[in-house]
């Protein structure tokens, strides 16, 4: 089963970048949504999430996939989210601030 997810995963992700790279940044976040869904501890995918909440002026909405992904790294694994991740998560708690939330 763990082996159907990461190739499930990985063809996902494969897509998801090509929505990206085609600019159709709805597709790629829904398609790493997705994703992410499946597997919360791929802090890769929270960030990849984060940003693109970011470039459409969500920083909120990223601030909630952080929240999430850190309480389960924190439950499931007991670490904290790596140091990418956390300053993905300052860069839209900032932006969060400034638009007022």
């Amino acid at each position: 089963r763990e082996e159907l997810e990461l190739q499930y995963s990985d063809s996902m992700s494969v897509l998801a970048e090509r929505k990206l790279a085609a600019g159709d940044l709805d597709a790629a976040l829904g398609l790493n949504i997705r994703i992410w869904s499946i597997n919360h501890k791929r802090e890769d995918l929270a960030e990849r999430i984060m940003r693109l909440y970011v470039q459409r002026n969500q920083p909120c909405d990223a601030l909630k996939i952080f929240n999430e992904t850190a309480q389960f790294l924190q439950t499931t694994i007991g670490t904290e989210p790596d140091r990418p991740l956390q300053q993905a998560a300052a860069e839209a708690r900032r932006l969060c601030e400034q638009q007022g939330g």
